[in-house]
């Protein structure tokens, strides 16, 4: 698809290979649709509907999706650098897959369930969001920012360079393994030797 899509247009079932960059989609509703190999950086999703999608080695670095809806997408081997994911719209259910979510922000979102997967998370945002039952699993947090963050029963199985203060974030039921496990107590002054 090399056209840019028109304001209030629908797309389903589509296989879609694009360059959008720097482009406005404005009230567009995808549903079904896979992306491929697709580049939206600093692209604008104004209002965008995506239900059941699949974004597979893409590029929406710095996209701004203010307004737009994500429900059951999965994103695999993309790149999602700096994007405010708190701007969504009322409905955000997303799965990340080998990516790269560098300096994103989930502020405030209730996100629980979702799934990061080896995912690189270089200073993510997730102040005041609910990411209970949340796996985290093979993700590097390095810089990850978790301050009032409900991760009850969130799974960081294989994750690296975390660190949660344990005083400012709710982690009962949480799985955690060492020796990462160990930075959980940085927190609270004490030294292992």
């Amino acid at each position: 698809m090399d056209h840019i899509p028109t304001a209030d247009s629908a797309y389903a079932s589509e296989e879609i290979t694009a360059n959008w960059s720097d482009q406005v989609i404005e009230a567009v509703d995808f549903s079904r649709c896979k992306f491929s190999n697709c580049t939206f950086e600093k692209t604008t999703f104004d209002k965008c509907t995506f239900q059941s999608c699949e974004f597979e080695s893409s590029d929406l670095s710095l996209a701004n999706v203010t307004g737009s809806s994500f429900s059951s997408v999965i994103f695999r081997n993309c790149k999602l650098r700096g994007i405010n994911w708190y701007q969504t719209g009322f409905s955000f259910n997303a799965t990340f897959l080998d990516s790269l979510l560098d300096y994103s922000s989930f502020f405030g979102m209730k996100i629980n369930k979702t799934r990061f997967s080896g995912t690189r998370m270089k200073e993510v945002v997730f102040t005041d969001a609910s990411v209970r039952e949340a796996k985290f699993e093979g993700c590097n947090l390095a810089g990850a920012v978790f301050h009032h963050t409900d991760l009850e029963r969130a799974i960081f199985t294989g994750a690296q360079n975390y660190v949660i203060d344990v005083t400012q974030n709710k982690v009962k039921g949480a799985v955690f393994e060492l020796p990462e496990a160990m930075s959980l107590l940085s927190c609270l002054g004490i030294e292992i030797r």
